[in-house]
C-alpha cells in the first residue's frame, strides 16, 4: 500500500480519496471548540511510514466520507454505497492486523503507535455507533497506560512516564477516561488521583491550562462519586464526616475554578479568537454541571436543585451562543450544519440534558430540550436528538397530572415545581440504536427522602 502520508499516490485512488477526506473534514471534527487535539500531528506524521496507521486513516476516511454523503446517494447505485463501506472495512481489518504485530513488542515506539491506532480505531467503532467496542478499546489501552504511569500522578497535568509516551496522547486518553465516567453511572476514572491537591491560581494563563485543571476536578469529582458517594444516597444511616468534608473541598475547588476562569475572562488583555470563545463557554457549562454534581452527589434530595434556576438560565444562554458561533457563517446568519461530526470529547449536551432534567420549573427546561434540538453535533455517546427525546420523555412523567393552570402556575401566579415526592431522582437508559428507540428507567422516592424506592419504566423514540 502506498504511505498515506507522502504525495506519491493521485487523489483520485481510493487511498488518496480517503487520505484527503481525511484530513480535510474528519480530523477537525474531532474538536469543533478546542482546535485540533496535539496527538493529531502524531497521526499524520506516522501515515507517512507506519501501516497500521496508514490502513487507519484510510479505514477512518472512506467511512466518513460515505456517512457524510449518505444523504446523497439517491443518485448513486446500491453497490457504489457498498463499494465505499466495504472498502473501509477491509482498511480497518488491515489496520487490526498490522496494530496486532505492534501490540506484540515493548519498545517505547510500538506502544505509542499501538495508542495512536487505538484512537482511530475507537472513533472508526463510534461513527458507527459501535459504542461498546470503542469502550473495549478504551479499557484495554487504559490498562497499558496504568501499567507504565506511575500512580501518584495526575496524568492531565503532567508529562514524565516510564516510557516516554508523548504526553498529548496520555491526556487524551484521561479525558476520554473522564468522559466515560460521565456517561457510564457507576464507572470511576482509572487514570486520575481522586485524592490529588490542586494548587488553582488565582487567574488562569490560557484556555488549556483551565481546561486541564477542570478536567482534573471532574475526574476528582466523580472518582468521589463512584468509591463514595453514590452509595450515601441509598444509606439511611449518617453520612460520615470526613466523607463530608470530603465533598464541601470538592465544591470548594470548582468554586475556584469559577473564581479564577472569571479573572481571566475578564482581563483587560484576554481576547479570544472565535473558536476560544467556544471553548470558554463549554467549560463554563461543564463547571456548573460538576458544581451542582458536588452539592448534591451525597443526598437523595432533588430540592437542592430549585436554587440553581441562575445557573440553568445561565447554561442556556452560553448554549445557545456556542450554537451560534458553531453554525454561523461568515456573514452572521446561521447555516444548518449538515455534515456528519462526531466530537472526540464532552461538550453541552451533557449541560442542557442536566439542566432539562435537574430544573423543575418548566419553562427552563422545556427551553433546553429545544436548545438541545438545536445541537447539530454528537459528542462521544450524547446524541443531541435522542437526549431530547429521553429528557421529553423524563419531564413527562415527573408532569404527569400538572397540566392544568392552577398546576402549572401555582396559587399565586408564579410558576409551580414539581413536587419533591414525583421528582425522579435516579436516571438510567438503555439504547436501541438501530431501532432508534430508549428504554428509560427513573426512580422516585414517594414517601419522602427516608423512603423506599419506586422504579419506573417508559421509553422514547427519536
Amino acid at each position: 500500500m502506498t504511505a498515506l502520508g507522502t504525495h506519491t499516490f493521485k487523489s483520485q485512488t481510493p487511498e488518496g480519496r480517503s487520505f484527503d477526506f481525511f484530513r480535510t473534514c474528519t480530523l477537525p471534527n474531532l474538536s469543533l471548540h478546542f482546535g485540533l487535539p496535539g496527538w493529531t500531528r502524531l497521526v499524520l506524521q506516522a501515515s507517512n511510514s507506519e501501516p497500521a496507521i496508514q490502513h487507519a486513516v484510510a479505514a477512518l476516511g472512506a467511512l466518513h466520507d460515505h456517512f457524510e454523503n449518505s444523504n446523497k446517494l439517491e443518485h448513486k447505485s446500491v453497490t457504489q454505497a457498498n463499494n465505499g463501506l466495504d472498502y473501509a472495512a477491509q482498511e480497518f481489518t488491515q489496520a487490526l492486523i498490522f496494530l496486532s504485530a505492534l501490540l506484540a513488542k515493548s519498545d517505547n515506539r510500538s506502544i505509542e503507535l499501538s495508542l495512536i491506532g487505538a484512537l482511530m480505531c475507537m472513533y472508526y467503532e463510534a461513527l458507527q455507533q459501535n459504542f461498546e467496542t470503542a469502550q473495549v478499546h478504551l479499557e484495554n489501552c487504559l490498562l497499558v497506560l496504568q501499567s507504565i504511569l506511575p500512580s501518584e500522578k495526575n496524568w492531565l497535568s503532567s508529562s514524565t512516564n516510564k516510557m516516554q509516551i508523548d504526553a498529548d496522547i496520555i491526556q487524551a486518553f484521561a479525558q476520554l477516561d473522564i468522559d466515560t465516567s460521565c456517561t457510564l453511572g457507576r464507572r470511576s476514572p482509572s487514570l486520575c488521583i481522586a485524592g490529588t491537591a490542586l494548587n488553582i491560581p488565582t487567574q488562569f494563563s490560557s484556555i488549556t491550562q483551565a481546561r486541564q485543571i477542570l478536567y482534573t476536578l471532574s475526574s476528582q469529582l466523580h472518582s468521589f462519586m463512584r468509591s463514595t458517594a453514590d452509595a450515601c444516597k441509598t444509606n439511611l444511616t449518617p453520612i460520615a464526616l470526613p466523607t463530608i468534608a470530603e465533598s464541601n473541598f470538592l465544591q470548594a475547588q470548582l468554586k475556584e475554578w469559577e473564581a479564577s476562569f472569571s479573572a481571566f475572562l475578564s482581563h483587560p488583555t484576554t481576547k479570544f479568537t472565535r473558536q476560544e470563545q467556544q471553548g470558554a463557554n463549554v467549560l463554563s457549562i461543564q463547571n456548573k454541571v460538576a458544581y451542582m454534581k458536588a452539592v448534591n452527589c451525597l443526598y437523595a434530595d432533588e430540592m437542592v436543585f430549585d436554587d440553581f434556576d441562575r445557573e440553568f438560565e445561565e447554561i442556556l444562554c452560553l448554549a445557545d451562543y456556542l450554537i451560534y458561533l458553531s453554525n454561523g457563517t461568515a456573514d452572521g446568519r446561521g447555516a444548518e450544519r449538515k455534515k456528519v461530526v462526531l466530537m472526540f470529547e464532552m461538550g453541552i449536551i451533557e449541560g442542557l440534558f442536566w439542566t432539562a432534567i435537574k430544573c423543575r420549573k418548566h419553562s427552563i427546561r422545556r427551553r433546553a430540550v429545544e436548545v438541545m434540538r438545536k445541537v447539530s453535533w454528537q459528542e462521544g455517546v450524547w446524541n443531541a436528538e435522542m437526549m431530547a427525546a429521553v429528557a421529553e420523555r423524563y419531564i413527562e412523567m415527573e408532569e404527569e397530572g400538572m397540566e392544568g393552570t392552577h398546576e402549572r402556575c401555582g396559587v399565586d401566579g408564579e410558576e409551580a415545581r414539581v413536587p419533591e415526592w414525583l421528582r425522579l431522582h435516579d436516571h438510567g437508559w438503555e439504547m436501541n440504536l438501530k431501532a432508534r428507540r430508549i428504554e428509560v428507567r427513573a426512580g422516585r422516592r414517594e414517601n419522602g427522602v427516608d423512603g423506599e424506592w419506586t422504579w419506573m419504566r417508559g421509553h422514547a423514540i427519536w
